[in-house]
């Protein structure tokens, strides 16, 4: 595809500079939820430079806080879970981020999605902003504002720093 020589392209619409919430979906093919010691330092990164997190996983909230979110302390890490990975009463991604849009006094315009694999596709399509590494998946390519390498070529890393570049000024 070439993405990882191309610069990120504008597909759907200009940057939102505020954004305050950056979700990413760190689930492995083997049904881990992993980060390389280089995503997790771009994630503190986009921490330390005042935006939230919050990790996406088809895992539950514990596997995420074994495997992510002890790594990335004393960042607080919002987590949203797949329902069909748990119980029926537990929201999907989708219906968890709009309940921490409440929780962060945000709507979704300020949200930025960095896709990682096809099962973004339905924060891709609330969010203000989608940053999609190679490997996510045709639709969140088709709703990508921003196209990065693969999450193995540290897509996740180019997202951030991207983020990073595009961030108002204090």
């Amino acid at each position: 595809m070439g993405h990882a020589a191309s610069p990120p392209h504008t597909a759907r619409h200009t940057f939102t500079p505020s954004v305050a919430l950056v979700v990413v979906d760190l689930d492995t093919p083997n049904g881990t939820v992993e980060a390389t010691p280089s995503e997790l330092d771009a994630l503190r990164a986009l921490a330390a430079h005042g935006f939230a997190l919050a990790i996406a996983s088809a895992c539950s909230r514990e596997t995420i806080q074994q495997g992510i979110a002890r790594l990335l302390a004393p960042t607080a890490i919002h987590m949203l879970c797949d329902a069909a990975a748990h119980a029926a009463s537990r929201p999907s991604r989708a219906d968890g981020l709009a309940r921490l849009c409440q929780e962060l006094n945000t709507s979704f315009e300020h949200i930025a999605v960095i896709a990682t694999s096809p099962r973004d596709a339905p924060l891709a399509l609330e969010a203000g902003l989608v940053l999609a590494v190679a490997d996510a998946g045709p639709a969140c390519l088709a709703v990508a504002d921003a196209l990065f390498p693969a999450r193995g070529a540290d897509g996740i890393q180019q997202c951030a720093r991207f983020l990073l570049c595009k961030q108002p000024s204090a």
